[in-house]
């Protein structure tokens, strides 16, 4: 026999007739079934790092300065009375609310200038497109042969991203869940120390 979108074709008329106890018609759905759906999103995860190289980014207009810690590819924010406690392990980053094109959210964590004002061309240039993506759709590429990142902006009209309906605070916890250093006997603190 031969199968052809004919003999392959189901239509509501024809169910029921061999005694399924299946109703073909109750379970057709329309081809827009998912605009009836009302749905409201919640984050749940908020990554910290840079932008994929392959994704436009956009920044919140707000950013906040924290001391991370990176420890076995997490970052840990650590609370301002334990500077002294991480010593060198820990550096001060700018953190920038990043959203992608494709919905998705990260905190951004660009080194800042040190006391004298020095920064590295990764980070200066880091800092620049990041200011960029405050109002234009941004990709960030690292280009080795000059020591910096390039900044390639979106020739089209590009939606303004939707952001998350959080507070800073909230940015915050939802990323560092788990991963804040808020006591000298941390677990990440009493291994670098060696005494785990």
């Amino acid at each position: 026999m031969e199968n052809t979108l004919e003999t392959l074709t189901v239509s509501p008329a024809d169910t029921n007739v061999s005694g399924s106890k299946f109703d073909f018609a109750s379970l057709s759905v329309k081809q827009d079934y998912g605009l009836d759906a009302s749905v409201e999103q919640v984050v749940g995860s908020i990554p910290v790092r840079k932008p994929n190289k392959q994704e436009f980014h956009r920044v919140a207009d707000w950013s906040l300065n924290v001391l991370l810690l990176e420890h076995e590819g997490e970052s840990y924010a650590v609370v301002p009375g334990l500077h002294g406690a991480v010593g060198e392990d820990a550096v001060l980053k700018r953190l920038h609310p990043t959203a992608s094109r494709g919905g998705g959210y990260l905190l951004w964590a660009i080194k800042t200038p040190d006391e004298e004002g020095k920064l590295d061309d990764w980070n200066r240039s880091a800092l620049r497109a990041a200011e960029q993506a405050k109002t234009k759709w941004t990709r960030v590429r690292p280009v080795r042969a000059i020591g910096a990142y390039r900044a390639d902006v979106a020739t089209a009209a590009i939606p303004e991203p939707v952001w998350p309906d959080l507070t800073p605070e909230q940015w915050l916890e939802i990323a560092f869940q788990g991963r804040i250093i808020d006591s000298v006997n941390h677990p990440v603190l009493l291994r670098l120390r060696g005494e785990i």
